[in-house]
């Protein structure tokens, strides 16, 4: 103001007549007229218009679908959990819904800060977009921040009248579970084995909660080597997202290959077995021949590999006969060596895992097969419960040897290698207390494998079985066992021998004797006795059968009393040579000797035909022996006679 105070105010709201300032909370557009007079009476007049924008109210915002024109949700200034997979549209956008005159700023960042799309708009419909002209978007799934504000005036300059922010999370909840293919696996190849599964779960929300079929509520699971079903759930920590289940079939293939043979295409049978290390002559075999393979369980294919190359084409796919179609169905091998391997596949014959295979390798001759002798004299030591050590004298020619050995009863054999030049062999990781056997054959320097030697059983305990048994007549009905053993204690097991169906009667001993005396026992009816130790927690093996019978006019057979035969040996201890002596009746099939060690075990046997009565003689070669006490066993049709002797 110009003038000389004092100055009077005069509003045309006379309210307020007398104030030099006028307060006014104007709903709509406003005129007011002011009239002032100075101290000197002069007058001034003016009139003032106030032009008021409606700045609105932020009704609502929603996220709305432009193709459709409908919304997809209705935002709150609350965390707002969407799920991706309901959000159908690629074209989308935020609209403000308000009565707002002047412009509206609306920004959207991510959780990051960083702006993802803003703009300004200064009409209707408000809504956000990447443009003037591009509107509709769509929002990839993560954490967004949506800012909305309201301006006075139409460039976001003037004076914010209205503000709100709203927290969004975009979820892309566990939609699928996948299982990355899981190959039929071979239960028989591991007893025992398992196979993990890892399912692959397509989503953006975890961690996630896992919970199996079998209570697991790990994320891989391990399953047993058998056929099975499994159904996994899936879960979030999100209550908006949904439960996923799948399931995935896990198939256990338990074929396995027991054997093969050669076959004889044209007259369709059976020649041989196939083995490691078959010699065959072309002189003996048909025109046309082939080999075939025996299979049992689960088998989806059956591949043949000659000298380790697969052989194309395979054999058939689920079917039998499994053959080697080698020219056209027949082998017909030359001379020469190979070695064959027949496979078990999961799948099929070009993938997959291997399940079981047999191999065995083989050598053709044109002329007759070269002779290589398998070894002789085996001796058997349990140096453990757990290890056994077999040696042999060796063969005449031998490179190396090849041991097969089994639990007594199974089918398969082990099948180990010597170091060239050893004749013994450890065997390791037997089952304590059990019975086994093996074989051996010889590898010669004429390149030749040798027939097995005869099965020879044992039994794997380090308790010694009980040797010498002697068995006396103590009168019609009863019969004294003696022995010798260090045994804590023993238990005989007796009963007759007609009958397979007859139960073994088992006593006992009092601890500390070698003797059992049998009692009701019959006259003139043979009876099978055999007997076992006990060595602290350990028994031993039940030693070979025994027979006898009572008779009331000549005693019972094997008995110390009236001997028909007489023995003693020299020099003992003995050192390289054991010189023994006996006399006896004429014998119709000769006299067995025998040494026998502290296990039972028959190391070293010999026949003598002596057809005439009267004194005999004969020198044992022992220098192979190890130092210990061993027994010499001599025995006719009718009697049995035993001795002790002590090997330096």
């Amino acid at each position: 103001l110009s003038g000389v105070p004092p100055f009077t105010y005069s509003w045309s709201d006379t309210t307020h007549t007398g104030n030099s300032l006028l307060g006014i909370t104007p709903q709509t557009s406003y005129t007011q007229t002011i009239t002032v007079v100075d101290g000197t009476g002069c007058r001034s007049s003016g009139t003032v218009n106030i032009g008021i924008i409606n700045s609105g109210v932020i009704d609502t915002v929603a996220l709305l679908d432009l193709s459709t024109g409908t919304d997809e949700l209705i935002l709150d200034e609350a965390n707002e959990n969407i799920i991706f997979a309901n959000l159908h549209s690629e074209n989308m956008t935020f609209e403000v819904r308000t009565d707002a005159e002047g412009s509206v700023f609306m920004k959207l960042t991510d959780k990051d800060g960083n702006i993802v799309m803003q703009n300004l708009r200064n009409s209707s419909p408000w809504q956000l977009s990447y443009g003037i002209v591009t509107v509709g978007f769509q929002l990839d799934p993560g954490e967004y921040t949506l800012e909305v504000t309201t301006y006075t005036d139409n460039d976001g300059e003037g004076t914010s009248c209205e503000y709100a922010s709203f927290d969004l999370n975009i979820l892309e909840c566990p939609s699928l579970v996948e299982f990355p293919e899981v190959l039929p696996f071979c239960s028989a190849q591991v007893e025992g084995s398992t196979i993990p599964i890892v399912p692959v779960v397509q989503g953006d929300t975890g961690p996630y909660d896992f919970l199996w079929s079998t209570g697991s509520t790990d994320s891989i699971i391990n399953v047993p080597s058998d056929s099975m079903v499994y159904t996994l759930e899936v879960n979030n920590a999100y209550p908006e997202c949904p439960t996923v289940f799948d399931t995935v079939t896990v198939q256990a293939n338990t074929g396995d290959v027991q054997s093969m043979y050669f076959f004889d295409t044209d007259a369709d049978t059976l020649l041989f077995e196939l083995v490691d290390g078959t010699m065959y002559s072309m002189q003996d075999m048909p025109p046309n021949y082939t080999i075939e393979a025996f299979v049992s369980g689960e088998v989806e294919n059956v591949a043949w590999y000659l000298d380790g190359d697969l052989y194309n084409p395979y054999s058939q796919d689920n079917g039998e006969p499994y053959r080697y179609l080698g020219n056209n169905g027949q082998a017909n091998f030359p001379p020469g060596n190979y070695i064959m391997t027949a496979k078990i596949f999961s799948e099929d014959s070009r993938g997959g895992v291997s399940c079981d295979e047999l191999t065995a390798s083989f050598t053709v001759f044109d002329g007759p097969v070269p002779t290589c002798f398998a070894p002789t004299n085996f001796v058997e030591t349990v140096t453990s419960v757990t290890r056994t050590k077999v040696e042999w004298d060796h063969a005449p020619d031998a490179v190396k040897y090849q041991v097969r050995f089994r639990k007594l009863g199974e089918p398969t054999w082990n099948m180990v290698g010597t170091t060239p030049g050893n004749n013994y062999k450890y065997l390791d990781g037997l089952e304590e207390g059990t019975n086994y056997e093996y074989r051996v054959r010889t590898f010669c320097t004429n390149n030749t494998w040798s027939d097995y030697s005869p099965v020879r059983r044992w039994f794997t305990s380090t308790c010694p079985m009980p040797t010498n048994l002697v068995i006396t007549q103590l009168d019609a009905n009863r019969a004294r066992l003696t022995w010798d053993g260090d045994a804590t204690k023993y238990q005989v097991r007796y009963r007759e021998t007609e009958g397979a169906a007859n139960s073994w009667i088992t006593i006992g001993t009092t601890p500390g004797n070698n003797f059992k005396t049998l009692s009701n026992l019959q006259s003139d009816i043979s009876y099978d006795v055999r007997l076992r130790a006990l060595c602290t927690d350990i028994w031993s093996q039940f030693t070979p059968v025994e027979r006898f019978t009572l008779n009331s006019n000549s005693g019972a057979r094997f008995t110390d009393e009236s001997k028909e035969l007489s023995m003693d040996v020299h020099p003992n201890p003995a050192d390289s040579h054991l010189v023994v002596n006996w006399e006896g009746t004429q014998q119709k099939n000769g006299i067995t000797i025998r040494i026998v060690d502290v296990l039972g075990h028959t190391i070293i046997r010999q026949e003598h035909q002596q057809r005439s009565k009267g004194p005999s003689s004969i020198t044992l070669d022992i220098a192979r022996l190890k130092a210990g006490y061993y027994s010499l066993v001599l025995e006719s049709d009718q009697d049995k006679v035993t001795t002790r002797f002590m090997k330096q």
